[in-house]
C-alpha cells in the first residue's frame, strides 16, 4: 500500500496477513497494521475533465473514485434511415477512360431512377449518355457538376442537397467525392470498378442487390477522419486563407523540383518536435496510412483509429522515424526563412501550392468525417482490402518437421534394402 495499491490489490498480489507468500514473509507487524489502516481510509474524491471543454464520455469516475473506461475509443457504427433516400448523387470514372463500366452504369442509374423512384443527380457526361439511351430515364435525372468558371475549382455541395452518394470506380472516385463535400458529407456507397478499389468494398456486379436492400436494414458505416489545413505567413496573419476542401488521405510537404532538401520545422500543440531535412514529410489520416505514407515506410493504421501519422520521406537522418499522434494533435509545419528553398504542398496528391520561406501550415482534424458504407464490417473490409490489394504477408508456409523433435538430432534415414 505504500506504492498506492488498494487492499484488494494487495490481497491479489499476496499481501495477506493470514497466509503470506514466501517472498513477503518478512513483513513486520507494523507494516501489516499499516495495510489494515490504509484499507479503512475513505478515498479522496476527485474529478477529471477534457481540456477541450467537450463532455467527458469515455473516462469516468466511479463511486470508489476509480478512473475507468466506459467504452472503447472507437467501435463499429450503424446507420439507419428514417425514410428511404429520395435524392442521390451518382459519380463514376470518366466513361472514355473506363468503357467497360458503361453497362454497369446504365443498370445502376435505371434501378435508382425508374424502379426505386429516386431523383438521381449525375455529371454532364453521364447525363448525355443516359439521355441518348432513354428519354424516360433522362426525365428522372438532374444534370450537375463541372468546374466553376470563376475559380477553376470543382463545384462543391452540402450534405443537405442529397441523401446519399453512389460512387462507381476506383479510389480516385472517392477522392472526387471528398472534394465535392468539403464540410459535412452524406453516406457514400463505393462500388469497386477501378484498378485497385482499396476503399470500395462492394463489387460493381452486386450493385443491384446492394441498392435494393439499402433502406431495409441497419448499415455498418466507417466515419473516415479528414484533415483541415490553414496557411499563414511569418507575421501570423492569414496568408492565403483556408484551402478549399478537406483532406481524406494526406498532406505532403515536399521539396518539389528544388535540388535541395526540404527543411520543415514540425510543431505539435505549440511544442517543437523536430526540423525535418528530407525529401518531404507526410501528414496522413488512418485512411491515408495505406497510401503514400505506407510507401514511405509508415505503419498501416485501421481506419477508425483516432490518430494522425507523421511520416518522413527519405530523411537525411537514420533516427528520423514515423510517429503516430492522437487525433487531437494540432500540427504546424513551418518553412524557416533560412531554408535553401521554398516547399511544395499537395493535398491528396492533386491540390498543390507553394509554401514559401517564412510561411506556416496548420493541420488539424476536420470536424466532418466522410461516412462510407461497409460491406461486412469496418475490420473485415479492411483486412480483405489489404489481403487482396497488397497481398499482405503472403508467404509459403514452412513444412512441419516430421522426423525431428525439439532438442534432438534428426535420425538418419534407413539404408535402402538390397
Amino acid at each position: 500500500l505504500r506504492m498506492g495499491y488498494s487492499r484488494g490489490d494487495a490481497l491479489r498480489m499476496g499481501y495477506s496477513r493470514s497466509k503470506p507468500r514466501s517472498h513477503q514473509s518478512s513483513l513486520s507487524a507494523a507494516e501489516s497494521n499499516q495495510i489494515e489502516a490504509a484499507s479503512d481510509r475513505e478515498r479522496f474524491r476527485f474529478a477529471i475533465y477534457r481540456c477541450d471543454k467537450f463532455d467527458q464520455c469515455r473516462e469516468v469516475i466511479d463511486e470508489n473514485s476509480e478512473i475507468t473506461f466506459r467504452a472503447a475509443a472507437a467501435d463499429q457504427m450503424l446507420l439507419t434511415w428514417a425514410q428511404a433516400p429520395r435524392r442521390v448523387l451518382f459519380l463514376t470514372k470518366p466513361l472514355e477512360m473506363a468503357p467497360d463500366l458503361m453497362p454497369h452504369m446504365f443498370r445502376v442509374v435505371k434501378l435508382m431512377a425508374l424502379e426505386m423512384d429516386i431523383t438521381v443527380m449525375v455529371e454532364k457526361s453521364v447525363y448525355k449518355s443516359c439521355a441518348a439511351e432513354s428519354d424516360e430515364l433522362a426525365l428522372k435525372l438532374d444534370e450537375w457538376g463541372g468546374i466553376d468558371k470563376e475559380t477553376g475549382h470543382c463545384i462543391t455541395m452540402t450534405s443537405s442537397e442529397v441523401d446519399a452518394v453512389v460512387a462507381m470506380g476506383g479510389d480516385g472516385v472517392l477522392m472526387h467525392v471528398n472534394r465535392i463535400f468539403p464540410t459535412a458529407a452524406p453516406p457514400v456507397i463505393a462500388l469497386a470498378g477501378g484498378s485497385l478499389g482499396f476503399l470500395a468494398p462492394f463489387d460493381v456486379s452486386e450493385a443491384s442487390f446492394i441498392l435494393s436492400t439499402l433502406t431495409k436494414m441497419a448499415l455498418r458505416v466507417t466515419c473516415r477522419m479528414r484533415l483541415n489545413c490553414v496557411f499563414e505567413d511569418d507575421e501570423g496573419s492569414d496568408g492565403d486563407g483556408e484551402m478549399s476542401g478537406a483532406v481524406l488521405n494526406e498532406v505532403v510537404v515536399e521539396r518539389g523540383a528544388s535540388p535541395y532538401l526540404a527543411q520543415c520545422q514540425v510543431w505539435v500543440n505549440n511544442v517543437y518536435l523536430t526540423t525535418m531535412q528530407a525529401d518531404g514529410v507526410i501528414i496522413a489520416t488512418p485512411t491515408g496510412s495505406t497510401a503514400y505514407s505506407m510507401a514511405a515506410g509508415g505503419s498501416m493504421v485501421h481506419p477508425t483509429v483516432p490518430a494522425i501519422m507523421i511520416t518522413p520521406i527519405c530523411p537525411h537522418s537514420l533516427s528520423c522515424r514515423p510517429i503516430i499522434l492522437p487525433d487531437s494533435a494540432q500540427i504546424r509545419c513551418y518553412i524557416p526563412t533560412e531554408a535553401r528553398a521554398d516547399a511544395m504542398v499537395s493535398l491528396d496528391g492533386n491540390r498543390k501550392k507553394v509554401l514559401r520561406r517564412g510561411q506556416s501550415m496548420h493541420i488539424s482534424m476536420s470536424p466532418h468525417p466522410l461516412p462510407t458504407i461497409n460491406c461486412e464490417d469496418e475490420t473485415a473490409d479492411w483486412f480483405k482490402a489489404i489481403a487482396q490489394a497488397f497481398h499482405f504477408n503472403e508467404r509459403a508456409i514452412q513444412k512441419p518437421l516430421k522426423n525431428q523433435k525439439w532438442g534432438e538430432e534428426e535420425e538418419a534415414a534407413p539404408a535402402p534394402k538390397e
